[in-house]
């Protein structure tokens, strides 16, 4: 596991929303990916789906 800087995203669909994260925490699904239990995990996929924060901009 890591932290890595970034681009910036942008707005690309009107359904799109841009959040600054608040906080982070990966959990028990994340956990089997990590530790092999779902096969289809490659390196570089990006884990992580427990997370809450601001909206900073929409379309």
């Amino acid at each position: 596991m890591r932290v890595e800087t970034v681009p910036d995203p942008k707005i690309i669909n009107p359904r799109d929303a841009i959040l600054k994260v608040t906080s982070a925490i990966i959990c028990g699904s994340d956990l089997h990916i990590y530790n092999g239990y779902i096969p289809t995990m490659e390196p570089g996929d990006i884990i992580g789906h427990e997370f809450m924060g601001e909206i900073v901009d929409i379309w």
